[in-house]
């Protein structure tokens, strides 16, 4: 994460927003892996902003990409699709058919509708209901998110500490 920082200040110390975009955009997935999701969105909200400014296009729709990603892990269907929206209005009006491409993923691990597991322990989908369980279904495949594996890991080490 040092390198991200040094590189947003370095490329803000002489005015280089598309750099400043890229850095920034990965400081924002960094705070989403450590479960920071906030402070990871402001971070991916400036990055769109400052591609917006410069007109770099194909970045733009990417970062929306991202903010889809984002909302839907944390429950936000509604805002999760209207990303997806912009994003692919915005790749189509500049014929970026990479960012058409995640789209087309996130979607689809967005719209899968959850199929019940036959284990024990029920799972239900981040964006189709509420959730019932630290199980949690992407793609219509039961799995751990990042955010319950963080979530569980700070609750036993807060089980710990009361212990002492």
């Amino acid at each position: 994460m040092p390198y991200f920082e040094t590189s947003y200040a370095l490329a803000q110390s002489v005015g280089d927003r598309k750099t400043m975009s890229y850095s920034v955009r990965h400081l924002g997935f960094t705070e989403k892996e450590a479960g920071r999701f906030d402070r990871a969105r402001a971070q991916l909200t400036e990055s769109v902003s400052l591609r917006r400014e410069i007109g770099f296009l194909p970045g733009v729709a990417a970062g929306l990409v991202a903010l889809g990603y984002l909302s839907a892990e944390t429950g936000d269907r509604e805002a999760a699709i209207g990303y997806l929206d912009e994003a692919r209005t915005t790749a189509e009006q500049c014929g970026a058919k990479g960012v058409l491409g995640w789209d087309e993923r996130a979607r689809s691990q967005i719209s899968t509708e959850c199929r019940r597991s036959a284990a024990p322990r029920r799972h239900v989908c981040s964006l189709d209901h509420q959730p019932r369980s630290a199980r949690v279904c992407v793609g219509g495949a039961p799995s751990w998110s990042r955010a319950t594996t963080t979530r569980v890991r700070n609750a036993r080490l807060r089980r710990g500490l009361q212990r002492s």
